[in-house]
């Protein structure tokens, strides 16, 4: 034994037991990180594919499933249809059964039976040369009956087996992928108006494009390319199609199908675009494969050229860590951001106008969203950082703020003080409300327990509103006899949902609607959220919005809230039939009532809508539930009533009556206090229980109890009192006031 040897043993023998432990710990939740996808199971009645994926040796590598999985499930129909018709021929016995396994790298310790196969590719005529050989041992005579030709393999007719006893037949649901009836199944969709998809599905050797309506119709809509098809972004009214192929963004003329490369060469890559709200241009940002520098670009899809107003100016560049472009509702104006600070695009004015606004060093903006006028807009920055990478905990921020800001005629921006907040717990921008008001939620929000992509946080997000601003634009005319509400205040949500399509970031495979025959490859996060709030008249209810936070933060990435007080049962029975069926691709129609999702509870994986309002009690499958989740806020396997608690987040006071308002009304004027001392800073703001309240970002006042009618008009109710707080001591002219 060596010096170095026993002063190891004798030195580390107390630290030994300590570093094994959280090596172990360590590997562990690695394990259990990478357990669920190292292995990928296809199982049908007559062919079961086990898919033995590489290890990604760094997150910037591609991704093995990204074409591997829907070309599995491809494979894994025509398998399964060729059985079936040597089966009819009666040259194989109807119990014979294929098992391939699928090693990309191979495997020394692969041990083969009788009916199991390894592959290596899954290119056809070496995979035809396998099955086929393993056919002739398995049954005497029927080599002549073989097909050794791909071509020949891909036209025999559909005779694969389809359930009609799924739970979506049972459900009444319409299957969009029937009216396109093939053997190559569905991998990703996107919405073309209130009742059409375009979908991806897999081809001979890259993917097409399908449209299919509700009307009963479906066509191809564009055949295999050179590449892959993915990044799927319908323009506002349908007419165009916004897609990458191979990376490199396009765009399809719908009803021409002629396809427009924006960059003649291949050297560019994706990485988002979004379509204004109004009109034919789409912005996003390109990656350069050669430089790896990003550029932003605008495009008009109906004149068939870039705006270029942009470019050359010096203190404006593209390379941007977040490629989300933020339109504007009026399709003239857009925001880019750093993360730091924000860069406005005029469209109009053919003017940019680079760092409207810049945070401290400090800071982070979280989230951005735009007025309904397209005049103002409303930004979330936090300081701070979450103390561990894997839990995240609102709390361990040192401060989350909301601004609201004025856009002058000349793009100069003004923040309202009025508007201003600061919470020491989490803060989410929702959108615009009547009276130039901003609906956020607000509350100590942390990771879940229990992982599960259906999330439930009623009781622990509340729904608020920003005061009226107090910086009157020249363009508003609030109607004569109108009530400005003055303060902060709480509206009624009856429920708050949200749901995760992914369980992590690297966590992209699912097995969506339990019928093991397929799988499903998802690769961008996106939430939604479910609120229960009754929106006044002109408010829209669906909102889209990309959260800047990165991990641990839970609901990173493509956001997307639907406010609307549906029913308790009816979001229930949707709710259910997410997490019981594991359904991970889906999206709500702009009319809110109108569902699509992707599910393999029919077999293959086929596009599927309904109606919420149609919805009844979800049966769960019997064997593959997933557990109930525990979620903050809410004991395991509890079921929200629908009925607002009885004790609200931080003690707001519950609304009487079920009649809501368009908009909540303003909390009554506070009682003049006694002293004259002067006002007492938080030194710790609160959040859900009560705002914070500093010099530049004054929080609601908390009201005493005595000041507060029985019933507030319309229902409304007041920010809680922050009892460990001291309160603000005004003179007798600012409480008059």
């Amino acid at each position: 034994m060596t010096n170095a040897d026993c002063c190891f043993n004798s030195q580390s023998r107390a630290f030994w037991p300590a570093f094994a432990r959280a090596f172990l710990v360590a590997l562990f939740f690695t394990g259990a990180a990478w357990a669920s996808q190292t292995e990928i199971n296809l199982l049908g009645k007559r062919v079961e594919i086990y898919f033995h994926p590489p290890l990604r040796t760094g997150p910037q590598d591609p991704h093995p499933f990204q074409t591997e999985i829907p070309r599995l499930n491809l494979i894994f129909n025509h398998l399964e249809n060729y059985l079936i018709y040597l089966t009819k021929l009666e040259k194989i016995p109807e119990n014979l059964k294929l098992s391939i396994h699928y090693y990309p790298d191979g495997s020394d310790e692969f041990q083969g039976t009788s009916d199991q196969i390894m592959v290596q590719d899954l290119g056809w005529n070496s995979l035809l040369i396998q099955v086929n050989g393993k056919l002739r041992r398995l049954a005497g005579g029927v080599k002549r009956y073989l097909i050794d030709n791909v071509n020949s393999l891909l036209q025999i007719r559909d005779q694969l087996g389809r359930s009609t006893d799924s739970f979506e037949a049972r459900m009444n649901f319409t299957n969009l992928s029937s009216f396109l009836e093939r053997l190559e199944p569905e991998s990703d969709f996107i919405l073309s108006g209130p009742d059409a998809a375009i979908s991806i599905r897999p081809g001979e050797s890259q993917n097409l494009l399908a449209f299919l309506s509700l009307s009963g119709s479906g066509s191809i809509l564009l055949p295999e390319g050179k590449s892959s098809y993915s990044k799927l972004r319908c323009s506002a009214d349908g007419a165009y199609l916004a897609f990458a192929e191979g990376g490199n963004p396009k765009i399809l003329n719908v009803a021409s199908h002629e396809v427009i490369p924006l960059f003649p060469s291949e050297t560019k890559i994706l990485l988002d675009l979004e379509w204004a709200p109004i009109g034919s241009l789409v912005a996003g940002i390109v990656l350069d494969r050669r430089t790896s520098s990003r550029d932003i670009f605008i495009f008009d899809a109906v004149k068939k050229e870039f705006l270029n107003f942009f470019t050359g100016n010096d203190a404006f560049n593209g390379d941007y860590q977040f490629a989300y472009p933020y339109w504007a509702p009026n399709g003239k104006r857009l925001f880019f951001t750093t993360g730091s600070d924000i860069t406005l695009l005029d469209i109009s004015t053919r003017k940019s106008y680079p760092g409207i606004v810049k945070t401290k060093t400090s800071m982070t903006i979280a989230e951005i969203v735009w007025s309904d006028d397209s005049q103002s807009f409303a930004y979330v920055d936090v300081e701070g950082k979450s103390r561990s990478k894997a839990e995240f905990i609102a709390t361990d921020m040192r401060g989350w703020s909301l601004h609201r800001c004025n856009l002058t005629p000349t793009c100069k921006v003004i923040e309202d003080p009025a508007q201003s907040y600061t919470s020491k717990e989490a803060l989410k921008l929702v959108g615009f409300w009547t009276l130039d008001r901003v609906l956020f939620l607000e509350g100590n929000l942390h990771t879940p327990r229990i992982v599960t992509s259906v999330v439930d946080l009623t009781g622990v997000l509340a729904a608020r509103l920003t005061p009226s601003p107090s910086l009157v634009r020249i363009d508003q005319n609030p109607a004569a006899g109108a009530i400005i509400p003055a303060g902060f205040m709480d509206l009624p949500m009856k429920y708050c949902y949200v749901f995760k399509n992914l369980d992590g970031k690297f966590k992209n495979v699912y097995d969506s609607g339990y019928g093991h025959t397929h799988q499903i490859f998802i690769d961008e996060m996106v939430s939604i959220w479910f609120l229960g709030l009754r929106l006044p008249e002109g408010i829209p209810g669906r909102k889209a919005g990309f959260s800047l936070m990165t991990s641990p933060y839970p609901y990173p990435e493509r956001n997307f809230t639907i406010c609307k007080d549906y029913p308790q049962n009816r979001i229930s029975a949707l709710v259910d039939m997410i997490k019981s069926y594991n359904l991970r691709r889906f999206d709500i129609a702009e009319d809110l009532d109108r569902f699509f999702f992707l599910s393999n509870g029919r077999g293959p994986l086929t596009l599927w809508t309904g109606k919420i309002q149609e919805l009844e009690k979800v049966e769960r499958p019997a064997d593959n539930g997933p557990e109930e989740s525990e979620t903050p806020g809410s004991e395991a396997g509890s079921e929200p009533s629908g009925e607002l608690p009885s004790d609200l987040p931080g003690g707001a006071m519950p609304f009487p009556g079920s009649d809501l308002p368009g908009g909540a009304l303003p909390l009554p004027s506070l009682p003049t206090p006694e002293t004259t001392a002067p006002s007492v800073v938080p030194a710790t703001p609160t959040g859900a229980g009560g705002a914070a309240s500093t010099a530049d970002h004054p929080g609601p006042a908390p009201a005493p109890a005595s000041a507060l009618p029985s019933a507030l008009p319309g229902g409304a109710f007041s920010l809680p009192p922050a009892s460990n707080v001291a309160s603000d001591s005004r003179s007798d002219e600012d409480s008059q006031e």
